[in-house]
């Protein structure tokens, strides 16, 4: 038992002593004098200014070198090229302050590295890997820094004016009041970067990620951000005066900008229906609509007075600011963009429905910004009317409560004929001179009690459509315009349970047939 515990004790002491340990290099200030600057590498060696530039002047010789190979994607480069010891492996290393102005690092190692109040104007960094890199704040006016990767790096503060940003990595990083001023951005990668008080004014994010960014505050006055990608991003307090969002998409992007985008600027935008305001929620957990349905009616009929539940004014919900949709759906309104009009005002009542404005407004026309939708239930109901009829036609149980009949004119008086009293003149096997394996007596009779089966459906079916526009005002009978269009003078007249069944029909139809009408004719419902 001893040796094995001894064992065991070897065993757990060899495996600490083979794994890797993170080195903590001691703190390190640059000094801002330039003749007394030095560095830190990543071994927490101190260096000379001499050895920075010696390493700068190797890479050139390596960019020099690979000038081919380099010109490849990335992911067909050979591993030779990016091993090679010419190139500058800064990973990690201590920067600060340094003045790098002009310098050419185009695929430079600079992981991890900190550039903190260093000066990078005007410096080459094309592909450059600055993964986690802490560059706050760093002076990067007029940078190259096309397709550079900067997924995670720290940028607070930092000056980028007039960089070439474009096709760059960043996302996850931080931006937090950044200066982006006139900055190429196109084709950009910054899904959920922190971009809040950045200042964007002028810059180009054609065609750029922006999912789930956070823009908080920030100002993007005359951004060009035309089929950018700003879903899920947060819009609060944001600037957008003169920025330009056609075929932009903004699903499901918080909208409550300080000041909102001119109508011909955000009118082809896409998603503008999801747009919505930030909610927050304290207490109010999630309740699907059928527990809506009865908190409602506890709350108007019959709420417990045990003081052991809460009613629903106990829920304390901090919606957004809804003022900056309200003046989008204005201004779209005024300069006759009616379908952006009618998406922004969907969105905008969305936040603020009740169960029954849902179910009256939303579900039936989308608070009028699909018009189509009335016609397809409408649709939909008569089919299923017209079965239900069928069904209550068509068995003796239930034919003998409920009736339908045909009422005509002859000469004088008034005929009615039942339908669905009938049975067709032959059964499905039923022949007065065949035998059972006679051709005609089991092709033909099938054949009749089909066309009985489907007459009777017909009937069930034109008598749905009537129902549709039954109701009418004076001098206005839509039913009877159905009924012209047969060759001989009709009506179908119902008793019992399908009566019932035709009137809630015909009242729902015509709630249907009125919000089809608002909705082409008239302005969103509002």
């Amino acid at each position: 038992m001893k040796k094995l515990f001894v064992m065991a004790l070897l065993l757990a002491t060899l495996h600490a002593v083979g794994q890797p340990t993170e080195k903590t290099c001691p703190s390190f200030e640059p000094s801002k004098d330039p003749a007394k600057w030095k560095w830190m590498d990543r071994d927490c060696k101190i260096r000379t200014r001499a050895e920075l530039d010696k390493k700068l002047a190797n890479h050139i010789l390596w960019l020099k070198n690979y000038e081919n190979e380099l010109n490849r994607p990335p992911e067909e480069v050979p591993q030779r090229v990016w091993g090679d010891r010419l190139r500058a492996d800064l990973t990690d290393a201590n920067l600060r302050n340094a003045n790098l102005t002009g310098a050419s690092l185009d695929d430079a190692n600079l992981t991890g590295a900190h550039l903190g109040n260093a000066d990078l104007t005007g410096a080459h960094m094309f592909g450059a890997d600055l993964r986690g890199a802490h560059l706050s704040p760093a002076s990067l006016i007029d940078a190259h820094l096309g397709e550079v990767n900067l997924t995670g790096a720290d940028l607070t503060d930092a000056d980028l004016r007039d960089a070439n940003l474009n096709g760059a990595y960043l996302t996850g990083a931080h931006l937090f009041g950044a200066d982006l001023t006139r900055s190429d951005l196109a084709n950009a990668h910054l899904t959920g970067v922190q971009l809040a008080g950045a200042h964007l004014t002028g810059a180009d994010l054609t065609d750029a990620d922006l999912r789930d960014a956070n823009l908080d505050g920030a100002y993007l006055t005359d951004a060009n951000l035309t089929e950018s990608d700003l879903s899920g991003s947060n819009l609060t307090e944001t600037d957008l005066r003169g920025a330009h969002l056609a075929r932009a998409m903004l699903w499901n992007a918080d909208f409550e900008p300080k000041v909102v985008p001119s109508a011909g600027d955000i009118a082809r935008a896409e998603g503008l229906s999801t747009l919505r305001l930030d909610t927050i929620s304290e207490n109010a957990p999630k309740e699907p609509v059928w527990a809506k349905v009865r908190g409602w009616f506890k709350g108007h009929f019959h709420w417990s007075k045990s003081g052991n539940e809460k009613r629903p004014d106990d829920f304390i919900e901090n919606r957004g600011n809804p003022i900056p949709m309200q003046d989008l759906r204005k201004e779209l309104r005024d300069a006759g963009y009616l379908d952006a009009e009618r998406e922004v005002n969907l969105a905008y009542h969305r936040m603020n429905q009740s169960w029954w404005q849902e179910a009256l407004f939303d579900w039936t026309c989308e608070w009028g910004a699909n018009w189509r939708r009335p016609l397809w239930i409408l649709a939909g109901l008569a089919w299923v009317c017209s079965v239900v009829y069928w069904v209550m036609l068509r068995f003796r149980g239930l034919r003998r409560w409920n009736r339908l009949y045909v009422v005509g004119n002859k000469g004088k008086r008034e005929q009615r004929l039942l339908v669905g009293q009938r049975a067709p003149a032959q059964g499905w096997f039923h022949g007065p001179q065949w035998k059972w394996w006679h051709p005609r007596r089991m092709i033909g009779s099938p054949w009749r009690r089909a066309r009985w089966e489907m007459r009777l459906y017909a009937t069930a079916l034109l008598f749905s459509l009537m129902s549709v526009v039954n109701l009418g005002v004076q001098g206005l009978d839509p039913g009877r315009w159905v009924r012209l269009l047969h060759r001989r003078e009709f009506d179908l007249r119902a008793r019992g349970m399908i009566r019932a069944v035709a009137g809630v029909q015909s009242l729902l139809s015509l709630g249907l047939l009125t919000l089809f009408v608002l909705t082409v004719l008239g302005h969103p419902i509002e």
